[in-house]
């Protein structure tokens, strides 16, 4: 009879460790299942951020262009009031100025010279020192 329990013992020893190697086994496969998962998810976040980046980039260059048209813009609408109003360009160039105009707008869009138009930027403009009168150069 002790034969038949070491047996069983023996027996039961090998079913149980064949239990765990197979559960070992099981769980390793959906490590590994789990793990091709998150590398896909990773993938495609990748792609998105990819995406996402592209996306940002053409809208900075849109901006850009827009900004620069709205700029053009305004500088022909100054034109524009230029050429409907009978008084001379200067009170034109003032307010262009102030609206951040510089020197080669103003003779551009008001028909100055370039001295008139370096005076009215030296006086009027935003970039004057406080208390000097005179523009940072």
């Amino acid at each position: 009879m002790d034969y038949r329990v070491g047996m069983a013992l023996v027996s039961a020893a090998v079913t149980l460790g064949c239990t765990g190697l197979v559960l070992v086994v099981y769980q390793l496969r959906a490590a590994v299942r789990n793990g091709r998962r998150l590398e896909a998810r990773y993938e495609a976040l990748q792609d998105r951020v990819l995406a996402l980046t592209d996306q940002s980039q053409r809208l900075n260059r849109i901006h850009h262009d827009m900004e620069r048209s709205l700029k053009r813009l305004g500088l022909r609408q100054d034109q524009v009031e230029l050429n409907r109003s009978d008084e001379r360009p200067y009170s034109h160039a003032i307010s262009m100025v102030k609206k951040g105009a510089g020197v080669e707008d103003l003779i551009a869009a008001c028909g100055l010279s370039r001295g008139e138009a370096e005076l009215i930027c030296m006086v009027h403009g935003l970039d004057k020192q406080p208390g000097t009168g005179e523009g940072v150069r």
